[in-house]
C-alpha cells in the first residue's frame, strides 16, 4: 500500500516497487513526486522523518532529517524586517536548513536498490510535462501571491481562485472551483530564468 496526499505522488511510489523497488525507494521516489505536485507542502526544502523497519533482522532504523536552525534566523533579524513574529509562510518563514534530500540519501545508502535515476525521473517528468493543480495548490500560491495590503484589504471569508490561464477568476468563500483542477501548471524554462504558466490538460 502506498499514501500520500497527492495521487500521482501514491502512483510513483507503487510503479517504483512493482520495478523491484524497496520500500525506501518507492518513499524516495514518491517524496520527489510530491515536491513537484505538491511543493507548498512537501518541498525539496523542507524536512524529513523516517523510521524503517527491516524485516532481515527484526530492528527498526530512525532518520531525522531535521535541518539545524538557519544562523541568521535570531530575534534582532526579524525585528528589523518588521517582524513580531516568525512569518508562517513565504522565504522569511525558513528557519531550519533543508534535511530531507540528505535524509533520502542516508536511508538509499542502506537500504536502496534501484538507482537515483530511476528514482528522480517520474518526479523530473512531472516537472516537464505538468500535471493537474490540486485545490490546495491554488488556494496556498494564490495566498503567497498576495502583498500584505492586499491581504488586509481582503474579506476573510473570501477566496478568489484563478479558473484560466488568461487570468479570468471567480471568488468562494469555501474552496476554488472544479474547474481549477482542470489547468496544470509547467516549468517553462529561458535562458537564464524559470516560469509557471498554465496550459491546459490533454
Amino acid at each position: 500500500m502506498v499514501v500520500c496526499p497527492h495521487h500521482l505522488a501514491s502512483e510513483v511510489g507503487l510503479d517504483i516497487l512493482k520495478q523491484g523497488g524497496s520500500a525506501v525507494d518507492g518513499a524516495i521516489a514518491l517524496n520527489a513526486a510530491l515536491s513537484v505536485v505538491y511543493p507548498h507542502m512537501t518541498g525539496l526544502g523542507g524536512d524529513a522523518f523516517l523510521l524503517i523497519y527491516n524485516r532481515e533482522n527484526n530492528k527498526i532504523y530512525g532518520i531525522n532529517g531535521s535541518g539545524q536552525s538557519a544562523q541568521a534566523a535570531s530575534i534582532e533579524f526579524y525585528k528589523q524586517r518588521g517582524c513580531n513574529a516568525i512569518p508562517q509562510r513565504g522565504p522569511l518563514s525558513a528557519i531550519t536548513v533543508p534535511g530531507a534530500v540528505d535524509a533520502w540519501w542516508q536511508a538509499h545508502q542502506r537500504f536502496g536498490q534501484l538507482s537515483w535515476q530511476r528514482l528522480l525521473q517520474p518526479a523530473i517528468e512531472l516537472a516537464t510535462q505538468g500535471y493537474p493543480v490540486s485545490n490546495s495548490q491554488v488556494y496556498w500560491t494564490r495566498q503567497n501571491k498576495r502583498t500584505p495590503s492586499t491581504a488586509r484589504k481582503t474579506s476573510s471569508t473570501s477566496r478568489t481562485w484563478s479558473t484560466s490561464a488568461s487570468g479570468r477568476a471567480c471568488t468562494s468563500a469555501t474552496r476554488p472551483p472544479a474547474a481549477c483542477t482542470t489547468w496544470c501548471t509547467r516549468w517553462s524554462t529561458t535562458r537564464s530564468t524559470r516560469r509557471w504558466r498554465a496550459t491546459p490538460r490533454r
